[in-house]
């Protein structure tokens, strides 16, 4: 069976074969990737600030790691919330006929 891959036509046709197939692979893989390397895209990635991190996590040995990334829309979303609860507070209250006392 080795001695089938000693002759040269067939050794050929698998080396021009493989070489189609990586230059094809190659070139779907840039046709996906090409959406990405616009100049906006660029350079918001290359302005972007560094992610924030919450909290990371531990253990050596046992091989259990954990970095939770802080998201600026977590603090957005607190505020927000925190001015709908105001906000449904005053209409309960302005419902019920009292007046808001800040």
């Amino acid at each position: 069976m080795l001695h089938i891959f000693d002759w040269p036509p067939l050794v050929w046709t698998l080396r021009v074969a493989l070489l189609i197939l990586v230059g094809v692979s190659a070139l779907l893989f840039v046709l996906v990737v090409a959406r990405y390397f616009r100049w906006s895209s660029v350079r918001t990635m290359v302005m972007a600030d560094l992610p924030r991190v919450k909290s990371l996590g531990g253990e050596f040995a046992g091989t259990i790691g954990e970095v939770q990334f802080a998201d600026v829309q977590d603090a957005q979303f607190d505020a927000l919330k925190a001015q709908l609860d105001a906000l449904t507070r005053d209409v309960a209250l302005l419902n019920r006929g009292g007046t808001r006392a800040d």
